[in-house]
């Protein structure tokens, strides 16, 4: 992904999704960090935004051997770097110029997919 536009639209995107982790922003205080592994992940949303956006350039986000999903689940954990990078994805697929009109169309299921 080269193309200004795409990288425009993927830094709104994420800029807002990486605030469901609470995690990145984990401070000196919290329960987050007497767990190694949250340890490890609580980086820094800021950081992961602009690895994100690397990752996005050099490879293919959903690609067959998976590279993004590796590197970006030792971050959100498989799990949620699954569904993170399909969400990714279908926005900037999407006709949508704005997080709000993209809102008023998407649609899911009902069932709580975060743990």
């Amino acid at each position: 992904m080269t193309d200004p536009e795409l990288v425009s639209r993927a830094r709104m995107w994420l800029s807002r999704e990486l605030r469901v982790f609470e995690f990145l922003y984990a401070d000196g205080d919290s329960p987050y960090n007497h767990d190694p592994v949250r340890r490890r992940r609580a980086c820094n949303a800021e950081f992961l935004l602009e690895y994100t956006v690397a990752i996005l350039k050099t490879m293919d986000i959903q690609g067959s051997a998976g590279q993004a999903e590796d590197i970006i689940q030792e971050f959100l954990g498989r799990k949620n770097t699954r569904l993170f990078l399909h969400e990714l994805k279908a926005w900037l697929r999407s006709p949508y110029g704005s997080l709000s009109a993209w809102d008023h169309v998407v649609q899911y299921d009902g069932g709580n997919t975060m743990p």
